[in-house]
């Protein structure tokens, strides 16, 4: 493996994996070396390899097999490296761009489908946002994820969950760099529970409504 320049290390690993997935050298299923050792041959920082690594493994590039060490996923998908790709760039905008279209349709498609099931999940990660919106910010936003991905899986369609997750998922982590006001996460509890709401009424045009304005005050206050 070519060695990486010290300049921005974390971008500069994730972009050597980039290439060496594309041209083939790293393939789905193989074993990456132990980290001591892959760390030496890019002639990088095991800390910055590590974060490298962390940031690979959310969005399904490479799995950790516990006692096993690191591997090149079987499943890997275009739509990850491509989306990694969009991150490095500066165009998280896009992504947001693409969240707002695929999730104006989830929340349509959950009103029509969700059952009284999904509603209660989707009421779980809500109280959880509640309950941590004093005392511990990673576990609110860890609530307002999995709030997302209540409303994903009550579409009933593998297909979309598949496109959103490693879309949402990278985007989070984004968000949880930024300073929150009290403000802000209160008025996105409010707005979960407006989306709830249409859901549990099955109205679809108004879930997608109320899922659009959401995503624009968290836009405005991502991009402000």
């Amino acid at each position: 493996m070519k060695t990486i320049d010290r300049r921005s290390l974390t971008k500069s690993i994730i972009d050597q994996f980039e290439t060496l997935i594309s041209e083939g050298t790293l393939k789905p299923g193989e074993k990456l070396p132990p980290e001591t050792k892959l760390a030496e041959e890019l002639s990088v920082s095991r800390p910055a390899l590590r974060e490298a690594l962390r940031a690979l493994e959310l969005v399904g590039v490479i799995q950790k097999k516990s006692g096993d060490g690191t591997y090149i996923s079987e499943d890997i998908a275009s739509e990850s490296v491509k989306f990694m790709f969009l991150m490095r760039k500066n165009e998280t905008h896009k992504l947001f761009e693409a969240r707002k279209v695929l999730e104006t349709g989830l929340a349509g498609i959950a009103a029509q489908k969700g059952s009284d099931e999904d509603i209660e999940k989707m009421q779980v990660p809500l109280n959880e946002m509640k309950k941590y919106l004093h005392s511990s910010r990673k576990k609110f936003l860890k609530g307002d994820m999995d709030f997302h991905i209540a409303i994903i899986k009550a579409t009933q369609n593998e297909i979309l969950r598949g496109l959103s997750t490693p879309l949402n998922k990278l985007l989070w982590e984004g968000r949880a760099k930024k300073s929150h006001t009290l403000e802000v996460l209160v008025k996105s509890i409010e707005q979960h529970e407006e989306i709830v709401k249409a859901i549990d009424k099955h109205d679809s045009a108004l879930a997608s409504k109320m899922m659009l304005k959401h995503l624009n005050y968290v836009e405005k206050f991502l991009y402000k």
